[in-house]
C-alpha cells in the first residue's frame, strides 16, 4: 500500500507541520516478519514549491499514484482531468533524467512505468499467435 499526501502550508505557519509515522516490513530481507517503525518530522522547509522540483523518487511515486487514480476513475483524477498522455510524459522525463539536478542519469523503473501506461492506454499487446488486443478491464465501482 502506498499513501501520498499533498500538504499546503499556511502563510506564517509553524516550521514543524507534524510528524509522519510509518510501519512496514523491509522489502529486502523483510521475509522474517519483523516490522520496522519510523517517525519523521514534517517541516515546512522540507517542502518544494512544485511537483517539478520534487526529487525523482517523489515524482515517480506521484506518477504511479496518479496512474492508480486514473485507472480507478478516482474523483481527483477526473477533477484534474488527468490523462495517460500526461502521465507518460511525466514518466518519460524521469527515464531521461529530467530532474532538477544535472547529474541525474535517469531511472529504469520509470521506463517500466512508461510501458505500463502504454498498456493501460490501449489494452494488452497482441498474443504471440497474433490475436486481437484485449481491452483494459473496467474498474469495480466503489460505494459512495
Amino acid at each position: 500500500m502506498t499513501a501520498l499526501y499533498e500538504v499546503r502550508p499556511v502563510a506564517d505557519g509553524p516550521d514543524e507541520l507534524g510528524t509522519v509515522s510509518l510501519r512496514h516490513r523491509p522489502v529486502v530481507g523483510g521475509g522474517d516478519g519483523v516490522v520496522v517503525e519510523q517517525t519523521v518530522p514534517l517541516r515546512a522547509a522540507d517542502l518544494v514549491p512544485s511537483f517539478d522540483e520534487a526529487s525523482p523518487d517523489v515524482r515517480l511515486a506521484g506518477t504511479v499514484a496518479a496512474l492508480a487514480e486514473l485507472l480507478g476513475r478516482h474523483p481527483m483524477a477526473v477533477e484534474r482531468a488527468t490523462t495517460f498522455d500526461d502521465l507518460a510524459g511525466l514518466a518519460a522525463e524521469l527515464v531521461g533524467g529530467g530532474g532538477p539536478t544535472s547529474d541525474e542519469t535517469g531511472r529504469p523503473d520509470a521506463a517500466e512505468l512508461v510501458a505500463l501506461i502504454d498498456l493501460a492506454r490501449g489494452g494488452t499487446p497482441p498474443t504471440e499467435g497474433g490475436g486481437e488486443r484485449v481491452p483494459v478491464p473496467t474498474p469495480v465501482p466503489t460505494p459512495r
